[in-house]
């Protein structure tokens, strides 16, 4: 049974003194020493009982840790046994392994799907062509990602690999693997979410663009006229745009950017986190349920997302609106 709560122990005063400023005082959110003046105002009983729960939250949270630690161990674990399956996937989608033979077509192949889904191409022809471009572009969260401009270089797109590794501190990584293209040097490109307590960080490889072909930024031209000499130039400025491959941009790049607004920011790093779980857990292990059509587009999960946005809205009319996720940057 809860112990009896005493006015004399807590009095209006010190209620007051300890939690008014919390009700009307918003700013002692922002001070970094709220915590410890809180708790220097609490009656001594009272901080006690708090400490208590608060030792009560450390055993709770080393429970978690060790639930965490599994579920990595498990992920790795399956992540093995998935390696001959994904690597034959990978063998069939390029073309580059043992063509598929009519034994695994019969056994593989769906009755929906006979006739619909072509695999070996006829005579000839090898692989899957855009496979993996269609596979992302059939989740409504992904697509909105994917700019018209995008896709030249994608249907480059050969494979997506997925790592997970254990240490001090995880890490998730994705790694898109390209064919040859008039965009960019890498053969491949990775983002790494570095799962660091209560700050998870994302970090993405340095795209090396050739010459005129960054398609994260579009370049516009202004004419300025010289005050003394009325000589007109013109000069030559990079603007972001938007595009899939701004998910690469690390956060050092990004606060280059002379226009981002500390509100879009934190926005576009929330949909970055969010569609990089979506690539990871559904994208890379369904590739075939989303290439054909078979797994959920995310329409739905869409749809509850902007419900909750307009119940904030009505609930909370002074607030700023939420953005809505993947309006075309990047992930």
């Amino acid at each position: 049974m809860p112990p009896k709560f005493d006015m004399d122990d807590f009095g209006e005063d010190d209620f007051g003194a300890a939690l008014g400023g919390m009700l009307g005082v918003p700013n002692n959110f922002l001070n970094p020493n709220f915590s410890k003046e809180f708790m220097a105002k609490l009656p001594a009983k009272i901080r006690d009982r708090v400490n208590v729960l608060l030792e009560l939250d450390e055993q709770h949270r080393e429970f978690v840790n060790k639930r965490e630690e599994g579920h990595l161990k498990l992920l790795i674990k399956y992540e093995d046994l998935y390696k001959p399956i994904f690597k034959r996937r990978d063998e069939i989608v390029s073309g580059t392994g043992e063509p598929v033979t009519e034994e695994e077509v019969k056994k593989g192949m769906p009755e929906e799907h006979v006739g619909q889904v072509e695999i070996t191409g006829g005579e000839g022809a090898k692989g899957i062509t855009d496979f993996w471009l269609r596979a992302l572009q059939h989740n409504i969260l992904i697509s909105q990602s994917i700019q018209e401009h995008d896709e030249p270089v994608l249907k480059h797109l050969t494979n997506i690999t997925r790592t997970f590794e254990e240490g001090e501190v995880s890490k998730y990584t994705i790694t898109f693997h390209f064919s040859p293209n008039d965009y960019f040097e890498n053969e491949t490109l990775s983002i790494t979410q570095v799962n660091i307590p209560e700050d998870p960080k994302m970090i993405g490889t340095e795209i090396k663009w050739k010459p005129g072909k960054n398609l994260t930024v579009t370049v516009e031209e202004k004419k300025q006229r010289a005050k003394r000499t009325g000589q007109v130039r013109v000069v030559k400025k990079e603007v972001p745009q938007e595009s899939f491959f701004r998910s690469f941009l690390n956060e050092e790049a990004k606060e280059e950017e002379e226009d981002e607004e500390d509100e879009d920011a934190e926005s576009e790093s929330q949909t970055k986190s969010y569609l990089f779980s979506v690539i990871l857990f559904q994208i890379i292990p369904n590739a075939i349920d989303y290439y054909t059509g078979e797994a959920p587009d995310g329409d739905d999960e869409l749809e509850s997302v902007d419900e909750e946005e307009e119940e904030e809205e009505e609930e909370e009319p002074v607030m700023p609106a939420r953005r809505g996720r993947g309006r075309g940057r990047g992930f």
